[in-house]
C-alpha cells in the first residue's frame, strides 16, 4: 500500500453501507491521520465524533452539555473508540483539489449528490 500523499484533496469514507462522510483538506495525510488515530480528540476526530455522539444518545448517554464535557464522560470515551474504529476500518479515496473554493463547493456538492449522513453544513 502506498503512503497517502500530503496534498490538498476533497476525500471520501465510506462503507458496506455506501458513501458516509465527505471532507476537505490542506494535507491529506494529516487530515486522514487525525480521523483515524485512536488517540484523536473532538478537534481530529470529527467524524468519528459525530457517530459516537448519535450512538451514546442511542445508548442512553447524556450527549447534552457541550463537547467538552461529553469527551470527558468515561462511557461516552468507550463508545468514542469505537467510533474511531468504525472509521479506521472504510475505504478512503480522495480527489486531488488545491484551490480552497473549489474544495469548499465540491464537499458540498459531492456530500449532497451521495447524500452522505454524517455531513452537516448548518451554523454552529
Amino acid at each position: 500500500m502506498q503512503p497517502v500523499p500530503t496534498v490538498p484533496a476533497v476525500y471520501l469514507f465510506s462503507d458496506d453501507d455506501g458513501p458516509q462522510y465527505v471532507g476537505r483538506t490542506g494535507n491529506l495525510r494529516a487530515r486522514l491521520a487525525g480521523h483515524m488515530n485512536p488517540s484523536g480528540d473532538r478537534y481530529s476526530a470529527t467524524f468519528a465524533f459525530r457517530i459516537a455522539l448519535q450512538n451514546a444518545a442511542g445508548l442512553g448517554l447524556n450527549v447534552r452539555g457541550g463537547r467538552a464535557r461529553v469527551e470527558q464522560d468515561v462511557e461516552f470515551q468507550n463508545v468514542f473508540t469505537l467510533a474511531k474504529q468504525q472509521v479506521a476500518s472504510m475505504q478512503v479515496r480522495y480527489l486531488v483539489v488545491p484551490d480552497d473554493i473549489e474544495q469548499a463547493l465540491l464537499e458540498v456538492y459531492a456530500s449532497e449528490c451521495l447524500e452522505t449522513p454524517w455531513n452537516e453544513f448548518g451554523n454552529h
